[in-house]
């Protein structure tokens, strides 16, 4: 960044941005739940693009097309109709996060979901012609509960789940009958 630009003023939107690259490297387990808090306080804060920039100078950017959630303290969820990229990386530091696959588009023959649980729990409601591998998945302290079969039927989505549990728990299920 050239001096000029990290003497300019910042904005919500970049605020908002670097709140979203915070989240991302939590995600991927570069920071721990207590620096994220931390530099986010400081991102909140931030009047100056230089403030901003300090705060991730240390970090990588992950792919433009990642779907990336962070649950801190607030439950997270995807459900209903929506698109599912071909990577998705969830953080549940001590809240919970939902990804419900029965309504999504999905493109992709292979998606990556990326899992750091931490303290709380991530829950993959996946249809039942689809495949969901979790072999990369180190449980740690934490638990594993797959009720799907690794292979899909016919040309159907797998999700190839990797990640550590640390003490949070994945919990990958078919829909039920009734309900959710």
């Amino acid at each position: 960044m050239a001096a000029r630009e990290r003497d300019v003023r910042a904005g919500d939107a970049d605020r908002d941005e670097v709140m979203g690259l915070l989240a991302d490297a939590f995600a991927q387990g570069r920071l721990d739940f207590e620096d994220l808090q931390h530099r986010q306080d400081l991102a909140a804060r931030a009047r100056m693009m230089g403030e901003l920039q300090s705060l991730v100078r240390d970090l990588p950017r992950t792919r433009d097309d990642d779907l990336v959630l962070v649950a801190g303290l607030a439950r997270q969820r995807r459900d209903g109709p929506w698109s599912v990229p071909s990577r998705v990386v969830v953080a549940a530091a001590a809240a919970d996060v939902r990804l419900d696959f029965r309504n999504a588009v999905c493109p992709h023959r292979l998606v990556e979901v990326v899992v750091r649980p931490g303290l709380g729990r991530v829950v993959l409601v996946v249809p039942s012609d689809w495949g969901v591998r979790v072999g990369e998945v180190r449980t740690g302290w934490g638990s594993l509960r797959n009720d799907h079969r690794p292979d899909p039927r016919g040309d159907r989505p797998v999700l190839v789940v990797r990640g550590s549990l640390g003490v949070g728990r994945l919990v990958v299920r078919r829909p039920r009958r009734f309900g959710r």
